[in-house]
Formats: C-alpha cells, structure tokens, sequence
C-alpha cells in the first residue's frame, strides 16, 4: 500500500545505494531477479553452508525493479530484516521464528501496514510489531541503521507501546485509525543531538504518553530515558519540559514544568486550573491543594426564567463543596449535613450565613433528582443538566 507521509517513509530519493542482499544473524537474505528483470520473491540461506533454507513468495515481495533490504551482520543479535520496493512505501519487516527456523512477514501476519520509518539526521529507525499467524504479540521493537552505511546499530526489543492499536481493519489493509505519528525526533535533553521518542499508551481524559529515547555521542548510541509525563512539550527556547495532566473529561488540568540536568527531570512549579465552559471563561486557576472529586451541572425546573448552577464535591468523603450560579463570579461553600446511599444533603452559605440547603437523591453513585430550599422556605426543584466525572 503506497502512502504519501514522508515521516513514514524516506522521502530522499538518492538516499540509498540499492542493496538487495544482506546478512541477518546466521543468514543471507537475497531478492529473487527473474529473467524479466521484475523481482519477485526473497531467498534465504544459511550463511555458512550457503544452503538455501526458505523461499518467502507473494505479491508482498514482488518489485518492478531491485528492491531495498536493510539487516544486520551482528551475529545472532538482529533476527529480523526490512524489505521494501520503493521509496514512499511502508517497509516491511520479516521477523525470525525460532520454533520453526523460518522467516515470517509481520504485514501479512497482521493484515497490513503494521511498521513505521523515521528518518533523522544520522540514523534510520524502523518500528515493528512481530505479529505471528500462531502468537499475537503486542510488544514492539525498534530496529536502528546507519543512514550511511544501512548497517544495523542496534535493537530494542519487548516494548510495550500501544501504537498497533492505532490501525483500524478498514478491509484488505490496516491503516492508521488516527492522525499521529508513533515515531518523532527531537532534541528532548537539549543537548543540541536529535534524540527520539515512541508513542507510549492511551489514557483517559485525551492523555498520552510516549518512551523517550535519548542519544548519547561517547557510546554512540541511544538509551531509554527517565523522562516521563502526560502530554510533554518542550520548550527549546527556555529548555524547560511542559507536563499537561487532563482529569475529568479534560475539565480539571494540572500544568507541571519541568527542568532537565544529567537527564533527570526536576519539577519547578505546578499549577491548577478548572474548566468554566458553561460561562465561556475557559479555564480558570485554582489551589492545586484542593482535590475536586465531583461536578455537577444542575438547572432550575418549572420557572419562567431558570437558572443553572455547578456543585462541586471537594472531599472525597463528600465533607465539602461549592456551588456556584451560572453569572455569579464567586462561589458558594457547602457543608455535609446528612449522607447516605441514597441522599446527600447540604448546607449553603453565603458570607458566612446559612441561605439555604440542597438536596440530592442519589442511586449509586448517580443523581436522580435535586431540588432546593431557600432559606425562606422556598423549594426549587432541579433538572440534571451533566454529570461530568
């Protein structure tokens, strides 16, 4: 399947000299040229003997003209290699089978696309999920080359990365679910090296997270690193790493910078802001002390004009809490006054006097009704307009 990201491709075309035999491990994988110069098929043998050991055929390895096939020649150490036609293709990457000594295609395996490409300044960085026909694998490996020479650097293997999940069975193909990248560069220590990072796993309230894989110049090579967090940005001018904690529907937010020395990050500050989307305020700041448990959006019942308020359970208990009316700047402190499964009960106050109480029916967990009383006695029964977490 030709697709057109170049982040998931090589988008140089006299990036490569073509190389359609190479060593993997204890074998050599070579491409079959047939007598119409077309080339279909891959041949392996055993390295030593020179034997051939495996015949891997289909339209999945069949080219019009000499294909590409990056491996390694580190002994045992790299058991899979990438094959692909052309640039602006998916590469395709064959995994070793040590129960039967063969070669199996993770493509085929898995019904599509299931690799990515990304192409840094010195390397080639290949993502494959070695799916088989018998064993279904979620863990992932990154294959790293030489973008010079195409020779095999180096492996990491087991990881637990969710970005399979990202392709969605839409027929004969896999193809991506969502418009994100697994693969991304960056310069995540700055240090001024272009690292890489890996999409990690999905969380609820929009967060993600991803691996962060940092280069280091005296090994020459990549490590994983400690840097962690929910959707990290990174600030290149002031080199600071942001962390954005979504909660609750994405209407609780908790803003953590963060400063990087040896690798390590170090928190500087955090901040806590709610979202006011009933009013049209956006999000407003609030004491990162206070842990908001509940919410809920209430409206009046049967007025000529109602009126809409938002109650927030501070304490997990359900001590505590505020309400606050659609228009009104400042919020209202509530006070626990009776609970039980079926029925919470609370005080309202209003600089510093009781003005009235609230009354909310509830079946686990959930309101089924609410209603009111003023401090003069008079009761306002209440609508459920959301219960956001």
């Amino acid at each position: 399947m030709k697709i057109s990201l170049c982040l998931l491709v090589l988008c140089v075309g006299t990036l490569f000299a073509v190389k359609s035999e190479i060593d993997i491990g204890n074998f050599t994988a070579k491409s079959v040229r047939l007598k119409n110069g077309k080339y279909s098929g891959i041949n392996i043998y055993d390295k030593q003997s020179g034997k051939l050991k495996q015949e891997i055929k289909g339209e999945h390895v069949s080219c019009n003209h000499e294909p590409y096939i990056l491996g390694g020649s580190t002994g045992s150490e790299l058991q899979n290699f990438v094959y692909f036609c052309d640039l602006g293709y998916v590469p395709e990457t064959f995994f070793y089978n040590d129960e039967n000594g063969e070669f199996f295609s993770n493509e085929v395996a898995f019904g599509g696309d299931a690799n990515e490409l990304l192409e840094t300044k010195n390397h080639l960085i290949i993502l494959s999920y070695p799916y088989s026909n018998e064993v279904e694998q979620q863990n992932a490996i990154i294959s790293i080359f030489d973008k010079t020479s195409k020779k095999f650097i180096q492996v990491f293997r087991d990881i637990e990365s969710q970005c399979n999940f990202l392709y969605a069975d839409t027929g004969d193909d896999k193809e991506k679910e969502f418009d994100m990248k697994c693969l991304e560069n960056g310069d995540y220590n700055f240090d001024g090296i272009e690292d890489f990072s890996l999409f990690r796993q999905f969380y609820s309230a929009g967060n993600t997270d991803n691996f962060y894989y940092l280069y280091d110049p005296k090994k020459k090579e990549f490590f994983l690193s400690d840097i962690s967090g929910m959707n990290l940005e990174f600030d290149y001018k002031n080199k600071i790493i942001i962390e954005t904690d979504r909660c609750c529907s994405g209407s609780l937010m908790q803003v953590t910078k963060h400063k990087i020395a040896e690798n390590k990050m170090t928190k500087i500050e955090t901040r806590c802001y709610k979202y006011e989307n009933w009013e049209g305020e956006d999000y407003s700041e609030y004491d990162c002390g206070i842990s908001i448990f509940r919410q809920f959006y209430l409206t009046s019942v049967g007025l000529k004009k109602n009126f809409e308020i938002r109650i927030r359970i501070i304490d997990e208990n359900f001590a505590r809490g505020e309400v606050k009316y659609k228009g009104q700047k400042e919020s209202m402190q509530l006070k626990l006054v009776q609970k039980s499964d079926e029925k919470l009960v609370f005080d309202e106050f209003y600089q510093g006097n009781t003005s009235g109480t609230y009354t909310l029916n509830m079946n686990e967990g959930e309101i089924t009704s609410a209603y009111y009383i003023r401090k003069d006695g008079k009761k306002f029964d209440l609508g459920i307009a959301g219960d956001y977490y």
